[in-house]
């Protein structure tokens, strides 16, 4: 008699590895669950952060190292017995027996980074590029939750009169005039696109055989002031202003009509750094929101300057939501005027739906705790979840493009093993 006890442990360790490949991919689908859930709980945290106005923390889990082990044993038990009783014949009784065992032992690690360098704080204040607004635009995301997450301020000029419409949630009454101005707005299904204006001359035109010490500091100035230099001239060049940033808007054709660029503007200028394009200083009054979007006001002369949010900006921003909603006394939910998908609706029927619903006290898709209490997302086919999830994934992808390889700190990591 023989025992293969190779062929046994050689058994064992197939069928472990048939239910590790198994293990492997639950533990996989596991990961990337927990990576969404933390995600989606920081961004609520540094939402309601922002709606006590605490300062927002922010971290990235950078790397899941999962370790994954296959612990197996094998056993052979044998006996013989020898019986003769009575003188009778010899009598050999053999037995034999397997045992096996298999087992997984699962420990990951993750390495979680604070986020606050001074490069990362730089990516996340600075406004979103205008290019990034007319990606998202072309993508097909409802244009009304884009321009409230992106826009804080339209400049409006026509003629010598200027005045602004503000996005400003505690102004309840400013809010609803900046809603009710991207309704008018985005019914038509407006196109966007981004391009620069021409550039400017800046100054008067400088000899190129002026040497000096002098001529050379007052070039690496331009530089760092980002004018461009034009030739033309023989002997002379000039110092140029860069393009500004603007919207090019288009709107679809009418009924007998070819499709031009038209009005509320053929252009909108970016506006940068607190001031309107175009103009010397932002516009101090607020706008008359009904002569704005009277029917007429598209085939009337204005121009527009758009002040875009950061990325932290709109974490602020939606902050500022779940404040007046929360609040003990006069809560109000903001919401936005979306396209209708209803049976029977038409392209231009709009809805009023919430842009961003928290709900105080109960277990949600999305809940955490904060200053001992707990706030949640609504399920997502809740009746009053409105706009949350594209709100949510809409800002969160915004802060990632806000964030290079390089702001990610190389130090100050925190690990948490097991």
């Amino acid at each position: 008699m023989s025992f293969r006890f190779p062929a046994v442990a050689l058994c064992l360790g197939l069928l472990g590895a048939c239910s590790l490949r198994g293990d492997i991919t639950r533990n996989a689908l596991d990961y990337n669950r927990a990576i969404g859930d933390i995600a989606n709980q920081e961004l609520l945290l540094n939402v309601l952060r922002s709606k006590d106005r605490f300062p927002r923390v922010y971290t990235r889990l950078t790397q899941v190292t999962g370790a994954l082990s296959l612990q197996s044993t094998a056993g052979v038990s044998a006996g013989r017995n020898l019986e003769n009783p009575l003188g009778a014949s010899n009598t050999v009784t053999t037995s034999a027996g397997l045992t096996g065992n298999a087992s997984f032992r699962d420990a990951p690690t993750f390495v979680l980074s604070n986020l606050d360098s001074q490069s990362f704080r730089r990516g996340i204040t600075r406004s979103v590029p205008a290019d990034v607004v007319v990606n998202y635009w072309r993508q097909g995301f409802p244009k009304a939750v884009l321009l409230h997450l992106f826009v804080r301020r339209i400049d409006v000029k026509r003629g010598e009169n200027t005045c602004f419409i503000q996005n400003q949630p505690p102004w309840r009454e400013a809010y609803e005039d900046f809603a009710h101005a991207v309704a008018w707005f985005t019914r038509d299904f407006p196109e966007l696109a981004a391009d620069k204006s021409e550039p400017k001359n800046f100054g008067p035109s400088i000899p190129v055989h002026v040497a000096g010490e002098g001529s050379v500091t007052g070039l690496v100035a331009a530089r760092d002031a980002k004018l461009g230099v034009k030739s033309g001239t023989p002997g002379r060049i000039q110092l140029q202003t860069p393009g500004a940033r603007r919207f090019v808007i288009k709107y679809p054709a009418r009924r007998g009509e070819a499709a031009a660029a038209s009005k509320p503007a053929g252009t909108i200028a970016v506006a940068r750094e607190g001031v309107a394009a175009g103009a010397t200083g932002a516009a101090t009054r607020r706008c008359d929101i009904d002569d704005f979007v009277d029917k007429r006001a598209r085939d009337s002369e204005f121009d527009l300057s758009v002040y875009l949010r950061s990325a932290d900006a709109m974490v602020y921003y939606l902050g500022e939501l779940a404040r007046e909603q929360l609040k003990a006394d006069g809560a109000w939910t903001p919401h936005v005027a979306v396209h209708s998908n209803a049976p029977g609706a038409t392209a231009g029927d709009l809805i009023r739906v919430p842009l961003f619903k928290v709900v105080p006290g109960v277990d949600g898709a999305v809940t955490v705790e904060h200053r001992g209490a707990s706030y949640a997302l609504p399920e997502p086919d809740d009746e009053d979840v409105g706009r949350t999830y594209q709100a949510m994934s809409i800002v969160q992808e915004v802060f990632s493009l806000s964030v290079a390889a390089e702001d990610l700190p190389r130090s100050d990591v925190i690990r948490v093993a097991n």
